[in-house]
């Protein structure tokens, strides 16, 4: 279950990052910000509106505490498409200036029910634990995106429609597939299926509502601070700046993947509650983001130039700055697991109202002269802040000093490179 699910991640991540890259590639500067601005405003308004059902969906579901969870989860679905929509076009049309793309992001709101549909199937999946399934959708939707993408380049559609035409698709591909395999496993009796009466679905979302109440407000703010960004450069910036900062935060991020399988084990850190193994894992685990940002900052013209383009090297101080951001983010990120592992949620919300204050002030500050080097300035401010905060609820937490959990030591690189030979030497044996 986990090497499949981490493998398929892999995957997917590998597919997201040669999407990046093709769209960076394809489309340039400008074409980059304007397909980042088609998309910003339906993507933005439907994760918000998932209020959290998600999760509730996922943790009823493998409760089984719904009595009709396909049909009730599709009614959801529906009901959350209209606000949603009337939400997002009413963000397109005071926000969006340009008509052609103005025209453009309305037809992607299309993607809405879909992805509602796909996103509590998913969750359903995962909460009855059917993996096979739950990994199977989410990597259909990013090989269709690719493939698609691939498919309308080679037509006569020009390429911004290109991406746009393969987002929307690829997000109904996976719903068909998701339906697919509903239908699969309510045959198989995997998903149990009670009397469809209109009574016992009103019963089912009222349970899948009240689970999510608690996820409300978190999932807001934690959406809202991953976009917040991007609405600032979209407001107050040309579209060329947009596209060069997507393209940045997107090199900012390419420790992600050692950060994701970082935080999946610090969080079960949280659960077991180990003792001081969680100082030598913090430790550590802020080292590897160190070397790593420090790398990425060194080589970032180099990198840039070589995945993306010469085009984008015109603010590579910028790139640097977000990637400090992006250290400091990861670091926030594995302290918060920890403490996410012991049911504590009131600091995650507490930080990101701390991330989204901070940086609205900052790039307050800066509004006269505002460039992406300022919106990543205010970034950094904002992160150091949520990381500091972080720092401090988990040292009263922990009841340590400070550097117990924050620099690394020389026995913790001498475990390191022990525990590293140990492995390899035992791959060797069993080679052998």
């Amino acid at each position: 279950m986990i090497v499949g699910t981490a493998a398929n991640n892999l995957v997917i991540l590998l597919i997201n990052f040669a999407t990046s890259i093709l769209a960076a590639r394809l489309l340039g500067v400008d074409g980059r910000g304007q397909l980042a601005l088609v998309l910003l405003y339906p993507q933005l308004i439907a994760a918000m509106g998932l209020l959290g059902l998600d999760r509730g969906i996922a943790i009823t579901g493998g409760q089984k505490r719904l009595n009709c969870p396909t049909i009730s989860i599709t009614v959801l679905a529906v009901v959350l498409t209209a606000p949603v929509m009337i939400i997002s076009s009413y963000m397109i049309i005071r926000e969006i200036t340009d008509p052609l793309l103005e025209k453009l992001s309305l037809l992607y709101m299309l993607y809405i029910p879909a992805l509602y549909l796909f996103m509590f199937s998913s969750s359903l999946f995962n909460g009855i634990g059917m993996f096979f399934e739950y990994n199977i959708s989410r990597l259909s939707f990013y090989g269709s995106y690719f493939v698609l993408i691939i498919v309308f380049w080679m037509s006569d559609i020009s390429l911004l429609n290109s991406f746009i035409y393969a987002s929307l698709l690829s997000v109904y591909v996976v719903m068909f597939v998701s339906i697919i395999f509903q239908i699969k496993a309510r045959s198989q009796g995997e998903i149990e299926e009670r009397n469809w009466k209109l009574a016992n679905i009103v019963k089912d979302l009222i349970v899948i509502f009240k689970k999510s109440s608690v996820f409300i407000i978190p999932g807001i703010l934690l959406v809202l601070s991953a976009r917040l960004d991007q609405v600032i450069v979209s407001n107050y910036l040309e579209l060329k700046y947009l596209g060069l900062f997507v393209v940045y935060v997107a090199f900012s991020q390419l420790l992600a993947p050692i950060a994701n399988a970082i935080n999946v084990n610090v969080f079960h850190l949280g659960i077991k509650n180990p003792g001081d193994d969680i100082g030598k894992v913090n430790r550590l685990t802020i080292f590897i983001y160190m070397v790593g940002s420090v790398l990425l900052a060194l080589l970032a013209p180099f990198l840039i130039n070589l995945l993306y383009g010469e085009s984008y090297l015109e603010h590579v101080s910028s790139a640097r700055l977000l990637v400090l951001s992006a250290f400091l983010f990861f670091s926030t990120k594995a302290i918060n697991e920890f403490m996410m592992g012991k049911s504590m949620v009131l600091q995650d919300v507490t930080a990101n109202v701390i991330f989204i204050a901070a940086m609205i002030w900052c790039v307050y500050l800066f509004i006269p002269a505002l460039s992406i080097t300022e919106v990543a300035i205010s970034m950094v401010a904002a992160n150091f802040l949520r990381f500091l905060y972080l720092i401090l609820v988990f040292r009263r937490l922990s009841g340590r000093k400070i550097s117990e959990f924050l620099l690394v030591r020389l026995t913790d690189i001498r475990w390191v490179v022990f525990s590293v030979r140990r492995a390899l030497r035992r791959k060797y044996e069993i080679s052998d």
